[in-house]
């Protein structure tokens, strides 16, 4: 009997080592902080709602973003806050036609 055990385990494993996907690779993306929507300010890790829409709020109030540093005019955002953003952000001037 353990034999019998001991065979069809080594069978399923077999199987199942090739019905394994391959493995996933993830690739970093930056986001775009001229252009990101609640939704995409909030996937950035810290990032919570309340804060993403402040963010949001005062890009449409104040234009666009020139840098990282420009985040420290949204409440509730400092300067080590928007340091550790910057990786994760590119600040595309809009065109004369995008608002």
């Amino acid at each position: 009997m353990a034999t019998l055990v001991l065979l069809v385990r080594t069978v399923a494993d077999g199987a199942l080592a090739r019905a394994r996907p391959a493995t996933c690779r993830v690739e970093p993306c930056r986001l775009d902080a001229n252009a990101a929507t609640v939704a995409q300010w909030t996937a950035l890790p810290g990032c919570g709602r309340a804060r993403a829409e402040a963010i949001v709020v005062a890009r449409i109030r104040g234009g666009p973003f020139r840098d990282a540093s420009d985040l420290e005019r949204v409440d509730g955002v400092g300067a080590a806050f928007a340091a550790s953003f910057a990786p994760w952000l590119d600040f595309v001037r809009p065109s004369a036609g995008r608002r």
